[in-house]
């Protein structure tokens, strides 16, 4: 029996054909481990199929479950959850930037000169974004969703340029 480190590219390559949403490739990686020792435990050559073949189909099945786990009506919330980190796109380099209600992210003279710098349909997208008339940004068209991006990066660029 081959070891484990061998059935690296195949997971990498169940991972890319089913890629659950919520995992991570540090918690595949454990996955594809407890699957393989589990397999490993219940293999017996005396089968039909090789036990790549029997690893794989396990590790496949496993992928499925947890999808089929993702997709429960009781998780389906969970898909849209993000981290503060990622909504607010906090990172370390605008670690500084962090908004409490003490110390908001911009003044209002450097919230006049980013505003100049977005087109009128970003402008709109934003203002509606400050005033709260946009619940969540999932909820956004393609085109919108653009425009979100384009208000971000104008937003991180001024942030590292002052």
């Amino acid at each position: 029996m081959e070891g484990f480190e061998n059935y690296y590219p195949l997971i990498l390559n169940l991972w890319k054909n089913f890629s659950p949403a919520t995992l991570e490739m540090d918690d595949l990686l454990q996955e594809a481990w407890i699957v393989y020792v589990r397999a490993r435990d219940k293999y017996s050559p005396d089968k039909n199929a090789s036990f790549g073949t029997y690893y794989k189909q396990s590790l496949k099945n496993r992928l499925i479950e947890i999808i089929r786990s993702e997709n429960s009506d009781k998780r389906r919330a969970n898909l849209s959850t993000t981290s503060y980190e990622e909504y607010f796109c906090v990172n370390e380099e605008l670690e500084d930037y962090i908004v409490t209600p003490e110390r908001p992210l911009f003044s209002r003279k450097e919230l006049f000169i980013l505003w100049k710098t977005f087109t009128p349909r970003e402008a709109s997208l934003f203002y509606q974004l400050l005033h709260k008339k946009i619940d969540n940004t999932q909820e956004l068209c393609k085109e919108e969703r653009q425009l979100f991006y384009n208000i971000k990066r104008k937003m991180k660029a001024f942030l590292q340029e002052n």
